[in-house]
């Protein structure tokens, strides 16, 4: 259980990273639009053909400022769920027994441990970062 926790906190996590570079992509998008659209021609070269470009370049920008609140709103859910599981995986910690020696599976196994001799620290560890990240 607290494999397939750290393994959704390493994916919540590259899901933000992703997200995060979206929109800084979309961000860079919207001013070169912006920019284009201001200046596709001097005033002494403003034509019909000119004014049709640069609305073209002003839709596009603002379905770009579309897009990018789209993804603001992406990140907000995904930082609220990598929340949560951050929260999960404190009350996982909170209920796991101890990984002394003295506690052991029913099989002799150390108690927490997994088979590939991964333990869980490391994953809560993530969860708790990816908390502080999303809080």
């Amino acid at each position: 259980m607290q494999g397939q926790h750290g393994r959704l906190c390493q994916a919540l996590e590259r899901s933000a990273d992703l997200l995060a570079a979206s929109q800084e992509q979309a961000d860079r998008l919207v001013a070169v639009l912006e920019h284009a659209a201001a200046n596709v021609a001097p005033d002494w070269a403003w034509t019909r053909a000119a004014a049709q470009s640069a609305e073209a370049l002003q839709r596009r920008a603002d379905r770009a400022k579309e897009l990018r609140t789209g993804i603001v709103a992406a990140a907000g859910a995904l930082a609220a769920i990598a929340a949560e599981v951050a929260v999960a995986g404190q009350d996982l910690e909170t209920r796991c027994p101890s990984r002394s020696a003295g506690n052991r599976r029913s099989d002799g196994g150390p108690a927490g441990r997994r088979e590939g001799g991964e333990g869980g620290a490391d994953d809560l560890q993530l969860a708790r970062g990816v908390g502080r990240a999303t809080g």
